[in-house]
C-alpha cells in the first residue's frame, strides 16, 4: 500500500520560521539600539577623558595642579578644546569592521553629528577656588602639622606688634622734635649768657651737646635694604612686567553651571595653612630661591606684588623692620637696668649742659634710638639665617647702649627664635585669601611661560573641568545624544 503525505508541516515551519524571524530580527535592532547608546557613552567618556590628559605638563612638573591649557600654546580660547574632543570622538567613531559583502561597516553605523562644550570651569574662577582646591588635594597626603601649630602661635602676638608698630615710630618721631627743640633752645640760651658775658669760658657756660641719637638717624634716612645687609650685591635683579600677569589684567572667566563650578573634586579649597605650605614649598623666598625661577623671591612677591625682586625684599625688610621695632621697643621700656642706663646719660649730658629739664625727653628719645638700634640687627640677623624670637628677653637682647654711635656694625646671628620663613608664613597667614591665591597664580605664569611654547601662557585660561554633549547619527536612522560632566579626582 503506498503510504499519503500531506503538507501540513512545511506551512508549521513556515509561519513558525516568519514569527521566530521576526523576534530575532526585533531582538537586533533592539540590541543595535542599546549598542548605540552604550557606544555613544562610551566613545564620549574617553573623549573627555582624552582632553583631560593634555594637562599643562611645565604646570604639572613645577606646581603638581592638573590645569588643561586652552591656548595649547597660542591664544586661550575654548574651540581649541572643542576641537580636540571632537578630534578624539571622531577617532573612536571611526568604522572598523567589515561588512558580509565586504563592504566598510559595523554594527552601529555611527558617525559623529554635533560637538560642544556649554560649561567649563577655569583657575581664575570664584577667587581661584579651583586652585585652592587642588592644593588641598594636593597637600592632604602631608599636613602641615607642627609647623602650622607654631605658626598659630605666634599670629596673634605678631598682629598685635604691627598694630603698635605705628605708634612706636611716631612717639620716637616725637621725641626726636622734643629733643630738637631743647637743643634749639640751649643753643639760644647759651648764645645769650655768652652776650651777657663776654668773656666768660666756653667750657663752662653750657648749652650745646653732642646728640647721641644723631648717628642713628642718619642712618635710618638710608633705603632699608641698605640699613640691614650693608650693600646690596648679592639681592637678585630679577623683574617682571606685573601689567602682563593675571592679577593685574582683566581676567576669563568659565561659565559652567552651578554644580560644576562649586566643586568638581570633591575636595574642600586650602584653608590658610595648607595653602601658606605650599606656597613656601613651591616657591622661593630670599633665603630659599632656585635659578630657574623667573623671579627669584617669589613668596615676598606673593606677599607684596612688586614687580622685582629688589623691590619685594625691600618692602618685606620694612614690614620686619616695624614689627620688630615694636617688640624691641615694648621690651626695652620695661627692662629697668636698660631704661637706667639710658636715664645715667641723659642725666650726665643735661648736666653738662646745664639743662636738667631736658633729661626725661633726652632717656626717652635714647631708648626709642636703641631699641631701633636692635631692630634692625633682628633683621640683620633673620636675613643672615639667623632666628630672632618674637618677644625678646634680658637674653636675646644683642645691641649695647654705645651701638648707638655706630649702627652699621654687625652682630653675630642668633640661634632662638623664629626664622625669616617663619616670619613669612605669619605674613602669609595674615595676607587676604584671593590676593594670595591670584599672586600665587601669577608666579606660576612667570614659571611656565619661560618653557618653550608657553609664551602665551595664561592661568586664567586653564581648565580642570567641562561639561561636553556628544550627538551622533546612525546609517540605521538613529540619533542619540550625551552629555558628560568630568574632572580630575
Amino acid at each position: 500500500m503506498k503510504r499519503k503525505s500531506g503538507g501540513y508541516l512545511t506551512v508549521f515551519l513556515a509561519l513558525s520560521l516568519t514569527a521566530m524571524l521576526s523576534l530575532i530580527l526585533t531582538m537586533a535592532e533592539a540590541a543595535r539600539i542599546r549598542v548605540i547608546r552604550a557606544r555613544t557613552e562610551t566613545v564620549t567618556d574617553t573623549a573627555v577623558c582624552s582632553v583631560l590628559s593634555e594637562f599643562s605638563r611645565e604646570l604639572f612638573e613645577q606646581y603638581d595642579l592638573l590645569f588643561v591649557d586652552a591656548g595649547y600654546g597660542g591664544a586661550g580660547s575654548l574651540e581649541h578644546v572643542r576641537d580636540r574632543l571632537e578630534f578624539y570622538l571622531k577617532k573612536n567613531y571611526g568604522t572598523t569592521g567589515i561588512s558580509l559583502y565586504g563592504w566598510p561597516g559595523e554594527f552601529s553605523g555611527l558617525q559623529l553629528a554635533g560637538v560642544g562644550i556649554p560649561e567649563a570651569r577655569f583657575a581664575a574662577d570664584s577667587g581661584g577656588a579651583p586652585v585652592r582646591e587642588q592644593i588641598y588635594a594636593y597637600m592632604a597626603a602631608d599636613p602641615a602639622g607642627a609647623a602650622a601649630a607654631k605658626i598659630l602661635a605666634e599670629v596673634n602676638t605678631f598682629q598685635g606688634l604691627q598694630f603698635s608698630a605705628d605708634g612706636w615710630m611716631q612717639q620716637w618721631s616725637d621725641s626726636i622734635h622734643e629733643l630738637q627743640e631743647a637743643k634749639e633752645r640751649a643753643r639760644r640760651e647759651r648764645e645769650e649768657r655768652l652776650a651777657q658775658n663776654p668773656g666768660a669760658d666756653d667750657t663752662v657756660v653750657g648749652g650745646e651737646f653732642e646728640d647721641p641719637t644723631e648717628e642713628v638717624l642718619k642712618f635710618r634716612l638710608r633705603p632699608v635694604l641698605l640699613q640691614v645687609l650693608g650693600n646690596t650685591d648679592g639681592v637678585s635683579g630679577a623683574s617682571v612686567n606685573t601689567g602682563s600677569l593675571l592679577s593685574h589684567r582683566e581676567k576669563h572667566f568659565g561659565n559652567g553651571g552651578e554644580e560644576l563650578m562649586k566643586n568638581s573634586h570633591g575636595y574642600p579649597e586650602a584653608d590658610a595653612v595648607v595653602m601658606d605650605e605650599y606656597i613656601m614649598e613651591k616657591c622661593g623666598c630670599y633665603r630659599e630661591n632656585e635659578q630657574k625661577m623667573r623671579l627669584k623671591y617669589q613668596t615676598e612677591y606673593v606677599l607684596f606684588g612688586k614687580d622685582s625682586d629688589a623691590d619685594n625684599l625691600e618692602k618685606a625688610a620694612q614690614t620686619l623692620l616695624l614689627v620688630r621695632y615694636a617688640a624691641d621697643c615694648a621690651y626695652i621700656m620695661t627692662d629697668e637696668v636698660k631704661t637706667a642706663e639710658a636715664d645715667t646719660a641723659a642725666a650726665i649730658i643735661s648736666t653738662i649742659v646745664l639743662l636738667p629739664e631736658i633729661q626725661p625727653v633726652l632717656k626717652n628719645a635714647i631708648l626709642l634710638t636703641w631699641a631701633y638700634l636692635e631692630c634692625v640687627q633682628d633683621v640683620r640677623t633673620l636675613m643672615d639665617g639667623g632666628k630672632v624670637p618674637l618677644v625678646k628677653t634680658k637674653e636675646t637682647w644683642k645691641t649695647s647702649l654705645s651701638g648707638i654711635f655706630n649702627p652699621a656694625a654687625r652682630k653675630q646671628a642668633s640661634g632662638n627664635g623664629l626664622r625669616y620663613e617663619d616670619y613669612l608664613r605669619i605674613l602669609l597667614f595674615l595676607e587676604g585669601r584671593d590676593k594670595k591665591t591670584e599672586r600665587l597664580m601669577d608666579v606660576m605664569e612667570m614659571d611656565v611661560r619661560k618653557a618653550l611654547g608657553s609664551e602665551s601662557f595664561r592661568m586664567d585660561w586653564c581648565l580642570d573641568a567641562l561639561t561636553a554633549e556628544s550627538e551622533v547619527e546612525s546609517s540605521f536612522g538613529y540619533r542619540c545624544s550625551i552629555r558628560r560632566s568630568a574632572g580630575y579626582n
